[in-house]
Formats: C-alpha cells, sequence, structure tokens
C-alpha cells in the first residue's frame, strides 16, 4: 500500500501556526502577550478545530502560574482577531475555532534533565 504524504490537516496546522505567530509578533500589543510564543497547531480532521500550544518565552512556568494563566487569558482576548487573521489567510471552507494550551513539553524535559543529573554518578 503506498503511503499518502501529508494529511491536509497537518498542511493547514503549518499554515495556521505561520499566521498567529505573524499575527503575534506584529499586530498585538497586550502586554499579557508579551512573552507568548506559539510552538505547534494541530488542526483537525474536517479543519473546524485549531489547537494551538504555547510557551513563555525566557520562562519556566507551570500550567497553573499566573503568568500562564494571564498569558492564557489575553490569548482569549485576542481570538477574535486571531480568527480574523485566519480567515484572511487561510483558504478554506470555515475559519477554524482556536482553542490555546500551555505547552509542557518544556517543563518535562527540564524535569527530566533534573532527575537524571540526580542519578548520574559522579566522577569523583
Amino acid at each position: 500500500m503506498v503511503q499518502r504524504g501529508f494529511r491536509r490537516a497537518e498542511r493547514v496546522s503549518a499554515t495556521v501556526l505561520r499566521i498567529l505567530s505573524e499575527s503575534l509578533t506584529r499586530d498585538i500589543r497586550d502586554p499579557r502577550l508579551g512573552a507568548v510564543v506559539f510552538t505547534k497547531a494541530d488542526m483537525n480532521d474536517d479543519l473546524r478545530i485549531a489547537t494551538v500550544q504555547f510557551q513563555l518565552l525566557g520562562k519556566q512556568c507551570s500550567p497553573e502560574s499566573s503568568e500562564v494563566r494571564e498569558a492564557l487569558a489575553g490569548l482569549e482576548n485576542a481570538k477574535g482577531f486571531f480568527r480574523r487573521e485566519l480567515g484572511s489567510g487561510l483558504q478554506i471552507k470555515f475559519t477554524p475555532d482556536l482553542r490555546f494550551y500551555f505547552d509542557t513539553s518544556l517543563t518535562t524535559i527540564m524535569r527530566i534533565n533534573e532527575i537524571l543529573e540526580q542519578v548520574r554518578p559522579s566522577d569523583q
């Protein structure tokens, strides 16, 4: 069986991430979003929902921290603007609904590194 190339949802996800990142750096002036960086976008197969993950630049935060909650509130506040930008930049029938989530992968990697440092034998 021949494997197909990228699914359409994966191609659209890359475009969504690019449009949102450009809009964030170029047009958004909300101070709550000054350190926000979009890390990943995933589209569901019918292209109606975009799940967008973000990270706070230069900060190690837990998902429950006040900085993350403030950034999430800022993103929710700017959701209408982001959807308008997507509507004009995407060539699809429906503008996807946006769902923002804090990307915990960096926190997980840092925690794994801490554990490895603790169990690594010292060179004495």
